[in-house]
């Protein structure tokens, strides 16, 4: 009997905290309520360019897949990306030897509207990511690239979450 009481208390914990939530504004990111385009639409007409780089090309690639966008030339939105990254010696021993580093990847960017002929939103992401220092140099490299690709990734996966909530704000104005 107290295992139905304990069930059915829970049950209306749950729907009290579901209206509640539904008070407060929450609501999904990529839901359509208003029926205009939802964010996901406004995403995929983004086309992002970015350097050359490695970091740059995973950059870019990464953030077309969070995308979705085909990066074809009919979009309406371009986004610029500008990374650079800086290593950092953060571990080195009494006799100079560094046993661990830091890749910093800053990223500024900023959304133009070609129909409006302006930029709509910019900011900079931040990303960083530490790796070990070996005696062996092809593992130093690799880990380097390791910690690039991470830092790229971290970067945009935060650049695609500000775009989505720019345009789920642009949505409700």
């Amino acid at each position: 009997m107290s295992w139905f009481k304990e069930r059915r208390a829970v049950l209306a914990l749950l729907v009290v905290a579901g209206f509640a939530l539904g008070g407060c504004g929450f609501h999904p990111l990529y839901a359509d309520r208003t029926g205009g385009a939802p964010v996901k639409a406004k995403l995929q007409n983004v086309s992002v360019s970015a350097p050359g780089t490695s970091y740059g090309r995973n950059l870019k690639f990464t953030l077309e897949d969070l995308m979705g966008a085909a990066g074809n030339q009919g979009t309406r939105y371009q986004l610029s990306l500008t990374p650079t990254i800086y290593e950092t010696d953060i571990a080195v021993q009494q006799d100079t030897e560094v046993t661990r580093s830091n890749i910093r990847m800053t990223t500024p960017f900023s959304l133009y509207d070609q129909e409006l002929g302006e930029v709509v939103f910019k900011g900079t992401a931040l990303s960083v990511a530490s790796y070990n220092r070996v005696d062996s140099e092809f593992a130093n490299v690799i880990a380097t690239r390791d910690a690039e690709e991470r830092v790229s990734n971290d970067t945009a996966r935060d650049i695609y979450t500000r775009l989505s909530i720019f345009f789920e704000r642009q949505g409700r104005s």
